[in-house]
């Protein structure tokens, strides 16, 4: 029988005992010393949860780690449109674009330039955004491979350069690049009839080579730039 109050089991006649529940079991000379049985471990029941498509899979055993990752989840972009630049950095305050412009290679002479180029007409203050676009506008002007931009006065482009050219910024991210998509959204500037200037710093190399063949394949490298 099961003691309470010791929490154990007790065979009242341990001479009938099944030696294999215990083999370790001993009595006295007597034969009357109760025999102890530890109750069976109990398993707990497998935790399962479901994913969007009803599927159970078993929950994953994370520890004292704290809360796992779910891979299913695609993480937050390291995006200027998050309000974060390269590699994390912040670019919500006046004072922290400053100092990732200066930290990206540009001097304090360029910062009028940049605050300029970042003022987009469509919007009512700089944004993180708009200051990624004027990097890479004021990158490539100093490196001579445009001339005299301004902020464009239409939606449809970010800058005009001093010919009169039409010039878009993109920027694809590595987490979920597609080099179909982003074909697509090169194409359309093309039929607009702007040029590219593209912002690389969010794409792995294979992904930066795999775009600028597929660019070159179209027929395009005459009219996309590429920063840094």
């Amino acid at each position: 029988m099961y003691d309470k109050v010791n929490n154990r089991y007790v065979l009242e006649n341990p001479e009938t005992a099944n030696p294999k529940l215990n083999p370790s079991a001993t009595t006295d000379i007597n034969g009357t010393n109760p025999v102890n049985i530890k109750p069976p471990e109990q398993t707990p029941p497998e935790v399962v949860i479901s994913d969007s498509h009803g599927t159970q899979k078993p929950k994953p055993d994370i520890g004292n780690t704290g809360s796992s990752p779910d891979p299913d989840v695609v993480p937050p972009a390291r995006s200027c449109r998050t309000g974060l630049g390269k590699e994390g950095v912040d670019l919500t305050t006046p004072e922290a674009r400053e100092a990732s412009a200066i930290g990206s290679g540009f001097a304090e002479d360029d910062l009028p330039r940049l605050n300029y180029l970042a003022k987009d007409p469509d919007k009512p203050a700089i944004t993180p955004g708009t200051w990624m676009e004027a990097e890479v506008g004021l990158g490539l002007e100093k490196e001579g491979a445009v001339e005299g931009l301004i902020r464009s006065p239409h939606s449809g482009a970010e800058f005009v350069d001093a010919s009169g050219q039409w010039w878009d910024v993109k920027a694809f991210r590595d987490f979920s690049f597609n080099l179909s998509k982003a074909m697509d959204k090169v194409a359309a500037e093309m039929r607009a009839g702007n040029n590219l200037m593209l912002d690389t710093r969010y794409l792995t190399a294979d992904q930066l080579s795999a775009l600028e063949q597929a660019i070159a394949e179209a027929g395009w490298s005459d009219r996309v730039l590429w920063w840094p």
